[in-house]
């Protein structure tokens, strides 16, 4: 098929007006999100303290429906330091939301084996923020015995050492957890 230089002007004047449509919804997000980061900044600053703290709490609970996968209203959490290291434990709320306890217990599961490996990056993605103890955690990850408790309701990960610096670790963790988390 032989093109005439008038059908390359054509052809070629289409594809671009269709990479601009493609682009423009980016643009456009793009320029949504910055726009939304500079309103945020402007509203922190005429934020009070109390005010500041409930949108940080808003916004941990957003990313925490993110890193694990289910609605963050729905669930409890408890962080529970043990003389030996410690307990995190997520239930549902309503005992009769079977699809929330699989969520849970699947969850349980996946974070037991990343942090069997040593990786914290969800407690760091949902916090935004390096979470206490999470470094000693990960480098010395082989002296913890991670088991997992299933309840009624959800399921819960269990921390255990014998060694004291580890034990202070997850001690920090669950305290900066549980204060972050504040009863939810």
């Amino acid at each position: 098929m032989k093109l005439n230089i008038s059908s390359t002007i054509v052809i070629t004047s289409i594809l671009t007006f269709s990479i601009i449509l493609a682009v423009i919804p980016t643009i456009i997000s793009v320029t949504a999100i910055m726009y939304k980061g500079q309103m945020a900044e402007h509203q922190v600053e005429n934020m009070t303290h109390s005010q500041h703290q409930s949108a940080e709490s808003k916004l941990m609970l957003e990313r925490g429906t993110v890193a694990m996968g289910f609605n963050q209203s729905k669930i409890s959490h408890q962080f529970k330091p043990t003389p030996t290291g410690g307990e995190i434990l997520i239930t549902a709320l309503n005992n009769s939301d079977t699809e929330m306890i699989k969520q849970i217990k699947n969850h349980i599961s996946v974070i037991q084996k990343e942090f069997s490996s040593g990786n914290f990056t969800k407690p760091f993605y949902i916090h935004a923020q390096d979470v206490p103890g999470t470094k000693i955690m990960g480098e010395k990850n082989d002296f913890i015995k991670y088991s997992i408790n299933q309840t009624i309701n959800g399921s819960a990960l269990i921390l255990e050492t014998k060694d004291k610096e580890l034990i202070n670790a997850i001690h920090q963790f669950m305290e900066f957890q549980r204060t972050e988390h504040k009863g939810h």
